[in-house]
């Protein structure tokens, strides 16, 4: 019985170990649904935001492109006389020749329509970019997600297969004691129960590193 008593006591370390291996991050639900985690990551993925920013910037380019050229001031001054242009006294008592201007630009030839066309054109590639950026992260997202519930799946089998085989421990301990059952197939079950628990501890490992895709 205390070899069966140690079997049974392997499994229970092994449970223990497993749940240990596999807590949730502080704060973190551990039923996330696959709807909530995809609502997350389009909310915080940081290579989803730089690129909502980066079409949000061609389309501030856009807008400025379809601006016309700002009227330019030109002040100048020349022919200064140099008896009543220089010296003390006031502006008025100057013999000053001054010049003010305006001059605007106009654009020929479609120009403005091209520069606006070419920033649309940087707009429907961030726009592109953006998409594949979303579908490949939506990708890694589903399919970290799905080798989570794999995981889960197999350690919430491995266990109960461990805890099954240490009953048959029990069971044929039984059966020895009474001459019912050789010891060979005693050991034999025995070792079997041993893999079981340690597919346990396997199992606990593989659902901890797919835990690591909510961290």
């Amino acid at each position: 019985m205390r070899r069966a008593h140690s079997i049974a006591g392997m499994v229970a370390l092994a449970a223990a170990a497993a749940h240990a291996q596999v807590s949730a991050p502080a704060g973190a639900e551990t039923a996330l649904t696959l709807q909530a985690a995809e609502a997350r990551m389009f909310a915080g993925n940081r290579d989803i935001a730089l690129a909502r920013r980066a079409v949000e910037q061609a389309r501030a380019d856009t807008a400025i492109a379809g601006q016309k050229p700002n009227p330019q001031l030109g002040v100048a001054v020349q022919n200064i006389n140099r008896n009543r242009g220089i010296g003390s006294g006031t502006l008025r008592d100057k013999t000053v020749d001054t010049i003010v201007g305006i001059s605007q630009t106009i654009e020929r030839g479609g120009k403005a329509e091209l520069r606006v066309a070419a920033a649309q054109s940087l707009v429907a590639a961030a726009r592109s970019d953006l998409g594949e950026i979303a579908r490949t992260q939506l990708f890694a997202l589903r399919s970290a997600y799905h080798d989570l519930q794999a995981a889960q799946e197999r350690r919430s089998g491995a266990e109960e297969t461990a805890r099954l085989f240490a009953r048959s421990v029990q069971a044929a301990e039984q059966r020895l004691k009474a001459g019912d059952l050789a010891a060979a197939d005693v050991a034999r079950i025995r070792v079997d129960a041993a893999r079981a628990a340690n597919d346990v501890t396997t199992a606990a490992a593989d659902e901890a590193r797919a835990w690591r895709w909510r961290s």
